[in-house]
């Protein structure tokens, strides 16, 4: 009897755990919804469409959130090119990667994009091979 009450009592705090974990992650990508600043049509990852957001607050892809600007994860740098955009992110421990292809192809969008991350980051993006 103790024995099913401590592995009923485990499983309810794993379970509490998870969905605590969830309602983070789902909290995130509402943030980085509702402050997009480029809405990316959707690509094709793994056999499967998927929608890209950034934001000053993070990068939703299909769903999953990265963020930053918030609990010191910061943006530390941003790098367009004429095929895609590269995020660096993390803080002193860790820093994270993530390139999305933008599909631009007019230097006056990618202008406005730049200036527009850059207002609402803080962080001046390079933009090279124009």
């Amino acid at each position: 009897m103790q024995i099913l009450f401590c592995g009923l009592l485990i499983a309810a705090i794993a379970g509490i755990i998870i969905f605590y974990l969830m309602k983070e992650q789902i909290k995130t990508a509402q943030l980085i919804t509702e402050n997009s600043i480029i809405n990316i049509n959707p690509i094709e990852m793994d056999k499967r469409s998927v929608c890209v957001i950034i934001s000053c607050f993070g990068i939703l892809i299909g769903g999953k959130p990265y963020k930053f600007n918030r609990e010191g994860i910061r943006l530390l740098k941003v790098d367009i090119n004429t095929t895609e955009m590269t995020f660096c992110f993390g803080n002193e421990e860790k820093q994270n990667k993530i390139k999305v292809l933008h599909g631009l192809r007019d230097t006056s969008e990618i202008e406005k994009i730049a200036e527009k991350l850059s207002y609402e980051t803080g962080v001046v993006p390079t933009v090279s091979n124009w």
